[in-house]
């Protein structure tokens, strides 16, 4: 029996016992090369690829846990959790490093080369797509943006939501309490990751921003999914184009 799961704004994810089936696409072989290389360095904190079910659809291993997705995470609330998340994605990183995307991989976005200080970073690393038990961090699912990007990406993706990159209705909105220390929140995260100065993330994510509003105009303007449809709904550009001006009238305060 399908059990539809919380989440699936780009595709509709169902649960089946321990597994979990999803529409596949043009880049799902460069994907499950990644979660497969994944498991051989044995970082425990993905899905594993289990194959295909008689739909075409991808099968994979479900994280047991509690998705950000259906709330908040309580252990982000708190500079120890932000540390938590940020030594997770540093293991992340540390494991990917070594993956080589095959000459003909794809991704969401189409072809792209790996270029000097890229990896292949999960892409969309909201907390929406963390997998929590209690103050542990198990895992990250929704792997469909990956792509070559530099380290700092994944970390400025990470950081824009819980610290967040935003006024005080946006921390109310998640369950902190207004004033919001957001600089040691985003030191905190920093400091978990390891080697990184927060002024490099906050450059990070006015870079980030900037590439995916330009790609929802270009890509949503072509007619390409999801990005047709966000940008026809309106609200990610208007979304995207506040976190951007409020990094350029704040940033400063967050180092």
């Amino acid at each position: 029996m399908e059990e539809p799961l919380l989440g699936g704004n780009v595709t509709q994810p169902s649960r089946v016992g321990d597994h979990v089936h999803r529409e596949t696409g043009p880049w799902t072989p460069t994907i499950h090369a990644l979660l497969r290389h994944l498991e051989r360095a044995g970082f425990p904190g993905a899905p594993r690829v289990v194959g295909f079910d008689e739909l075409g659809r991808e099968v994979l291993t479900y994280l047991h846990g509690e998705s950000g997705s259906a709330g908040f995470p309580s252990a982000l609330l708190h500079e120890h959790g932000l540390a938590t998340f940020g030594a997770f994605i540093r293991a992340l990183h540390d494991a990917t490093r070594t993956f080589v995307p095959g000459p003909d991989a794809v991704y969401r976005i189409g072809s792209k080369a790996i270029s000097p200080g890229e990896i292949v970073c999960h892409g969309d690393l909201g907390y929406w797509n963390t997998v929590w038990r209690g103050e542990e961090l198990v895992g990250v699912i929704d792997w469909d943006f990956a792509e070559p990007a530099p380290p700092l990406s994944d970390l400025a993706l990470a950081a824009m939501p819980i610290v967040p990159f935003g006024g005080d209705e946006l921390a109310v909105r998640i369950g902190l309490t207004p004033a919001v220390d957001r600089r040691a929140r985003l030191a905190a995260l920093c400091e978990g990751y390891g080697g990184v100065d927060p002024r490099a993330v906050v450059e990070a994510a006015t870079e980030a921003m900037r590439i995916e509003i330009a790609r929802l105009r270009v890509f949503g303007a072509e007619g390409r999914e999801p990005w047709a449809s966000s940008l026809a709904d309106g609200r990610q550009l208007r979304l995207f184009e506040g976190i951007a001006a409020w990094i350029e009238e704040n940033g400063a305060s967050l180092v």
